[in-house]
């Protein structure tokens, strides 16, 4: 029985842009009124602010239908650039 395989390890970073605080902005509206609109947690809606929390599908669509947007509107996604590791490179630091 053979054990030997190549092992191929992709890293990648991906990132999401968030466009939340300038929507609230355009309309005027604080954090409180958003998270009382959007049945949402003020602390939520603030992590979220704050890039420390990445939204739920379900929240990200509760917000980008309270300012009538499309969720890629508020939230965009940026897939990372992959990065493979030489052969030479050790695995295990």
């Amino acid at each position: 029985m053979n054990t030997d395989m190549d092992i191929d390890i992709n890293t990648m970073t991906d990132t999401i842009t968030y466009k939340l605080v300038e929507a609230r902005a355009d309309l005027g509206i604080t954090q409180k009124e958003l998270a009382s609109a959007t049945g949402i947690s003020l602390k939520t809606i603030a992590n979220i602010e704050s890039k420390q929390h990445i939204p739920s599908l379900l929240y990200a669509m509760r917000i980008a239908d309270f300012f009538h947007k499309p969720v890629t509107s508020l939230f965009c996604y940026h897939p990372g650039v992959q990065q493979t590791p030489s052969k030479g490179d050790d695995l295990n630091e």
